[in-house]
């Protein structure tokens, strides 16, 4: 299975918004449980999107673990 997901999810799955992290790690296990394996496309857009905000507001530590996630092979 394939499925693209869009800036928003990442941002919750990175910075951790709560609850909204929680839920969207559940959906994403459950996903995974029901249609392994599962391959999530990354644009260099969304990569962009995710870093844009972040260093308009001098943190750079939330651009590096976007970084860290990305590269992530799982």
């Amino acid at each position: 299975m394939f499925d693209c997901l869009d800036a928003s999810v990442r941002l919750c799955l990175v910075e951790g918004a709560e609850p909204f992290a929680f839920r969207v790690r559940r959906a994403l296990s459950d996903l995974a449980g029901r249609e392994p394996p599962v391959a999530v496309a990354l644009s260099r857009l969304t990569w962009l999107g995710c870093r844009v905000h972040p260093l308009r507001e001098g943190n750079a530590a939330v651009p590096e673990a976007f970084g860290a996630f990305f590269q992530r092979p799982d």
